[in-house]
């Protein structure tokens, strides 16, 4: 009978990473047009308004789709505006808007707002968004490892499904946490592999992969 995690423990020694050069290009390409946006903000060029607006998707209901997952590294940077439904913070935005969006060693995301007022001076507002510091918090608290056994001996294995991309994030915690054991973390974007000396990273998996009762 095929052993999945066997299977997910290859790819990870051979280093497999399938989606690696497709991420390679699009991080390429929103380095060229971050790069673009920022001599366009440092020379005060207006872009004209030939952008056109989509009709954003409708689920079921009539109401906007939801997405599942944000991909969290690729959001974080500085982001400049060129079109905006009314909000509270810009009621007196005159001119260059942006968000500046960082995540923190604990898993927060940050964001400070800015825009420059028709005075000429700037103004800054800074949040922090919670939901991800949550969902560290319930990988942490709630994963829960079974017993399993492969041709080294006991290995525990466990399945979660984060809301974000979190898992890199939390590695060392498990790490320190469980040093003695030799563990596997499934998700479905990437799996995580301690041997009890060295963490390895392989492809993401299905819950089927992991014991029963997960």
């Amino acid at each position: 009978m095929k052993n999945p995690i066997r299977h997910l423990l290859l790819a990870a020694t051979l280093g497999i990473s399938a989606p690696a050069i497709a991420e390679h290009h699009t991080e390429t390409k929103i380095a060229n047009t971050q790069t673009t946006l920022n001599a366009a903000a440092d020379t005060k060029t207006q872009l004209a308004p030939s952008v056109k607006a989509e009709p954003a998707a409708l689920d079921a209901e009539g109401k906007p789709a939801v997405v599942s997952s944000v991909n969290l590294p690729r959001y974080m940077g500085k982001w400049y505006e060129i079109a905006n439904f009314p909000a509270f913070f810009q009621k007196d935005c005159a001119a260059n808007v942006t968000a500046d969006y960082a995540l923190t060693e604990a898993g927060d995301v940050t964001v400070i707002n800015a825009c420059d007022k028709s005075d000429g001076s700037r103004k800054v507002a800074e949040g922090l968004a919670k939901s991800v510091r949550r969902d560290i918090h319930k990988m942490r608290a709630f994963l829960r490892f079974r017993e399993e056994q492969d041709d080294e001996g006991t290995r525990y294995v466990a399945w979660f499904e984060p809301d974000h991309h979190i898992v890199r994030a939390n590695a060392a915690f498990f790490v320190n946490r469980f040093a003695s054991m030799r563990w596997s973390i499934l998700t479905p974007e990437v799996s995580l592999h301690w041997d009890g000396k060295a963490l390895a990273e392989g492809p993401g998996a299905q819950k089927a992969d992991a014991p029963d009762g997960d």
